[in-house]
């Protein structure tokens, strides 16, 4: 009979597959294309800032319920709504249906946000293998970048074939998750609790907070890994495929330029252990979001074919400086509070997307993407520098503390 500590250990390889079905998103570079067949822009952007709300209502009870109900079934939940909502998705054209659609989607993503990285770590950490988490979580972001490099080749040829055909696809991709989720994954041993009552969900819900603020030195270092990642989600659900087709790019054009970033990414991604282990953390994630800084600061300046090549750079580097913040994190984390405070800090950069997104597509109709690019990477920038020198005062006040004892 297998132990606990066994179980959890390989739940590991299940991970890896179930990451690289859900992560081959063949709708991610097509998605803005099908709307506009029957939507008006401003429709759109109504669409992205609800499902975001939704993710922002639901983001922090879903991760106590993550930690209080159990990871898995809550995982189980959010891959049945994903199901569901593709499957049905290309068979309506009206904008009441989508909206109840992609209301759908947004509790799946609160439901899997954090949770599925919680069930990560804590089935390492069950079998006393946590400190393999950095070297896992790169081979997970190894594998959804083969999956971005699959779904953006083929993902826009599907498209241009039968609109419909991404999301059938994909529906089924997620649906074969769910099986594997209900019948192969187990419940990790370490720190989940069983019950569910509305006092622990207040408590487990502020546990989160205390997590990601719980000293100075942290909450600086997490309003930093926040700002840089607002700047690589609204890429990578929003501006990008907006500034692609804001080129003239068609459908299976932007699919190829995304495909290129997903490439380089991949590859410097197997490269990310031995990063860790030579340079600052923090120095990385600085590193790694000059390239999205630069992406947005230069949009409104350079021409299209530089404009692409900046892009592609911004997708290149998103999978080191997501790797880095999930060590970042973690490393400051309890197993008890984990799938709680990812999914708080989850939702402190929804949050501010859905006001990035609801005034980004009025500037847009007043002026251009890029325009509107460029302004929100000044406001990166400015984030960015100040919290990197806040953080930098606090480890130096830390290191003259602990020099005079």
């Amino acid at each position: 009979m297998q132990s606990t500590n066994g179980n959890s250990a390989t739940n590991i390889k299940w991970i890896y597959l179930i990451t690289f079905l859900g992560e081959c998103y063949l709708t991610m570079a097509v998605w803005l294309f099908f709307y506009t067949r029957y939507l008006t822009f401003s429709e759109i952007t109504t669409l992205v800032v609800m499902q975001q709300v939704v993710q922002l209502v639901f983001e922090i009870p879903t991760g106590a319920i993550a930690d209080l109900l159990g990871k898995k079934k809550t995982l189980a939940i959010s891959y049945l709504l994903y199901t569901i909502s593709l499957a049905l998705t290309p068979f309506f054209t009206h904008f009441w249906i989508f909206f109840v659609l992609e209301f759908l989607k947004g509790i799946a993503k609160s439901l899997s946000s954090g949770t599925f990285e919680a069930l990560t770590y804590d089935s390492l950490a069950g079998a006393g293998r946590e400190k393999e988490y950095g070297v896992v979580n790169a081979k997970i972001t190894s594998l959804s970048w083969v999956a971005y490099i699959i779904a953006g080749i083929a993902g826009g040829a599907l498209y241009d074939y039968s609109y419909r055909l991404p999301y059938l696809l994909l529906a089924g991709f997620y649906f074969l998750s769910l099986l594997l989720i209900l019948f192969a994954l187990r419940e990790p041993s370490v720190d989940t609790e069983k019950g569910f009552t509305f006092k622990q969900y207040l408590q487990q819900t502020m546990s989160g907070f205390h997590e990601l603020f719980k000293t100075r030195r942290i909450a600086y270092m997490v309003l930093l890994l926040l700002v840089g990642t607002l700047g690589y989600y609204t890429a990578s659900e929003f501006l990008g495929v907006s500034q692609g087709k804001g080129f003239n790019l068609s459908a299976t054009q932007v699919s190829l330029l995304f495909t290129g970033g997903y490439i380089v990414s991949a590859v410097l991604a197997q490269f990310f252990a031995k990063l860790q282990n030579k340079f600052s953390h923090i120095g990385i994630a600085l590193t790694a979001g000059c390239f999205m800084l630069l992406s947005y600061l230069a949009a409104m300046f350079v021409s299209p074919i530089v404009g692409m090549t900046l892009i592609m750079g911004r997708i290149s580097s998103s999978s080191t400086f997501a790797n880095i913040r999930s060590v970042l994190l973690n490393n400051e984390i309890s197993s008890k509070n984990r799938a709680t405070a990812l999914s708080t800090f989850s939702l402190l950069y929804t949050l501010p997307y859905t006001l990035v997104v609801f005034f980004g597509g009025r500037i847009i109709d007043a002026t251009s993407v890029n325009t509107f690019a460029s302004m929100f990477g000044v406001f990166l920038l400015l984030g960015m520098g100040i919290f990197t020198i806040l953080y930098g005062q606090e480890v130096s006040r830390q290191k003259r503390g602990e020099s005079q004892r």
